[in-house]
């Protein structure tokens, strides 16, 4: 079991997703799933997401149209880490976010939520 899942929920994203995907796969804490949710995309969001399936850690969802927090939730319960984080499909993640997150939880294990602005 990966110790993070991060869940991308994507509708209509084949313009940005490469670059976001990249992003995640150059975390420096490695021990992580992506879990990409296809909210009923009608362009290429799919056929992207099978192109990074080479690294075992992106895994694809496919799912009707239920907007943004039925995407989540179908990634939620797909997820397979200890810890859950959100990434949109147009957002860019630099490569220490993941490890001071995962960092931040396991110093604090009071804390229940790590975010960064």
């Amino acid at each position: 079991m990966p110790k993070a899942s991060i869940i991308v929920p994507a509708f209509n994203v084949s313009e940005t997703l490469p670059q976001t995907l990249k992003s995640l796969l150059n975390q420096t804490f490695e021990d992580f799933e992506i879990v990409v949710v296809d909210d009923g995309s009608s362009d290429d969001t799919a056929q992207i997401t099978r192109a990074f399936g080479a690294d075992t850690r992106v895994k694809l969802i496919l799912q009707r149209n239920r907007g943004l927090a039925g995407a989540r939730n179908t990634g939620i319960a797909e997820a397979r880490g200890e810890y859950i984080g959100f990434c949109d499909a147009d957002d860019l993640w630099q490569p220490k976010k993941l490890a001071n997150h995962i960092a931040h939880l396991e110093n604090a294990p009071e804390v229940g939520l790590s975010f960064s602005g």
